[in-house]
């Protein structure tokens, strides 16, 4: 009798508990509760999953953005040049994977439209986006760290939500944010920030030394450098994959086998991963690898880029 009284306690406790739980706001409340707004975000249905969003020019026309922190700036396709103006400042030169390098110019798109939201006069650099196909359309380009910085932006990878502050002067309390998210088990992770702009995380594969990786959601599929790579001996495939790096051009891809990719306190093991040459790779730091929507998505990756930080399950 008295084992089944003790019973019945337990299980009202817990469903006291379950209640409380489910009055308390979600974050995802909490950010439209001060003003933020919603960005659907949609992966391609196709290959390999990229993150992107429906924007538009000032009229109806949809077009798709790559959703990519691993691009520090907002990049235009040079075919929408209708909707941009050059600036008179000089450009910058760009790099990546593929070993090129290429000269881009500054222009100014007067209106970016998102869903709901809209900005105006967005810095942008010409760059060539027509070889990436999102669920059929080419990209029209990348919205990158600043715009996102700048709007003090949230990436739900889990929801496939953006949310965006359209007044950034204004005051957020985001502790209210952090709280709601450790309340339902998420671990809190700080990212660094590179001299370049970038941001990286720390980690190791197989219990080795930490190690810095580079948080992006424009990669697919998480991958090491392949110095990295060999340095831990790991067995890498004799003949590589071919792929098109950011800029249209070749890269070689050598595969691994299984390895433990570990993140805070939580551990991923992977069926493969890619190891890559990254000497034309500079975001102003040393990193050993890149954390890709794979990754993400099975961590339930949140991002606070504003404040620098991931939250994982």
């Amino acid at each position: 009798m008295r084992h089944q009284l003790i019973k019945n306690l337990l299980l009202i406790l817990v469903f006291i508990c379950e209640q409380a739980m489910a009055l308390r706001p979600s974050f995802q409340d909490i950010l439209l509760s001060q003003g933020f707004v919603e960005v659907p975000i949609r992966l391609t249905s196709q290959g390999q999953m990229t993150p992107f969003l429906d924007v538009s020019f000032g009229d109806t026309t949809k077009h798709a953005f790559i959703l990519d922190t691993g691009s520090v700036h907002v990049d235009i396709d040079p075919h929408f040049a209708q909707f941009y103006k050059r600036r008179s400042e000089k450009g910058i030169w760009a790099g990546g994977g593929d070993s090129q390098r290429r000269l881009l110019v500054a222009v100014d798109i007067p209106k970016l439209q998102l869903g709901k939201f809209s900005a105006a006069n967005v810095k942008a650099y010409v760059m060539d986006n027509s070889f990436i196909k999102l669920n059929g359309l080419s990209s029209a380009g990348k919205l990158g760290l600043d715009f996102l910085r700048h709007y003090q932006a949230i990436v739900d990878i889990q929801s496939l939500r953006l949310y965006l502050n359209p007044h950034p002067k204004r005051a957020i309390d985001f502790k209210l944010v952090r709280q709601a998210l450790l309340n339902t088990g998420y671990q809190q992770l700080f990212l660094a920030t590179t001299s370049s702009g970038h941001q990286v995380l720390t980690g190791q594969i197989n219990q080795a030394k930490l190690v810095s990786f580079l948080l992006d959601t424009g990669v697919p599929n998480s991958f090491l450098s392949l110095s990295y790579a060999k340095s831990l001996q790991l067995p890498l495939s004799s003949q590589p994959l071919v792929a098109k790096g950011a800029g249209g051009g070749a890269m070689q891809l050598f595969k691994t086998g299984k390895n433990n990719f570990s993140i805070g306190k939580t551990v991923w093991t992977p069926e493969s991963l890619f190891a890559m040459d990254f000497k034309y790779i500079s975001v102003g730091t040393p990193i050993c690898g890149v954390m890709g929507i794979d990754w993400m998505q099975a961590k339930q990756a949140i991002i606070d880029i504003g404040a620098n930080m991931i939250y994982i399950k």
